[in-house]
């Protein structure tokens, strides 16, 4: 979900086509960490499980994830 809100956000919708710098948008981003908060105000954690920092933990692990091999990937465009 994190690298389809931010290629949804830098390019059109053929995906192709790169939006200009002053023209990105950001609503895909944001409903992705709208989904991220209400999971996190929902997340009960049940007598072994996780607890919200940990879960918040894993998120932000999957987040870094995704961004590292994007910039391995894409050096020069990544910013």
């Amino acid at each position: 979900m994190v690298e389809l809100s931010v290629e949804k956000a830098l390019y059109l919708n053929d995906g192709i086509t790169k939006r200009p710098t002053d023209r990105l948008v950001y609503r895909y981003i944001e409903s992705f960490l709208n989904l991220l908060v209400v999971s996190l105000v929902n997340f009960t954690s049940s007598g072994d499980g996780m607890n919200k920092h940990e879960f918040l933990g894993s998120v932000f692990d999957a987040i870094f994830e995704v961004l590292s091999e994007d910039h391995k990937s894409r050096r020069g465009e990544f910013n």
